[in-house]
């Protein structure tokens, strides 16, 4: 259920991550995930929305798997730094 209701934001980003290059290491992670962070923001409320109205629709490891996806499944930062989102 949280996956159907998830959906709608999760093809609004899905193209716009796929425009970002997969992390490579060659800048800190820091500035990678800023990038991607920063890419995505427009649906942040979106997010809000769905984690307000059903806890864990957009909850901290929703948000980790989802940048997780453009590292290639690197672990280049840990979920706690996600709370800072």
């Amino acid at each position: 259920m949280a996956d159907a209701r998830r959906l709608p934001v999760l093809n609004l980003i899905a193209p716009i991550l796929a425009k970002n290059k997969p992390y490579t290491g060659q800048e800190p992670s820091d500035n990678y995930l800023d990038r991607l962070i920063q890419s995505i923001s427009f649906a942040q409320r979106h997010m809000t929305v769905l984690e307000n109205a059903n806890a864990g629709d957009f909850d901290d490891a929703v948000k980790y798997d989802i940048y997780k996806a453009p590292s290639d499944g690197r672990k280049i930062f840990t979920s706690s730094c996600l709370r800072l989102i």
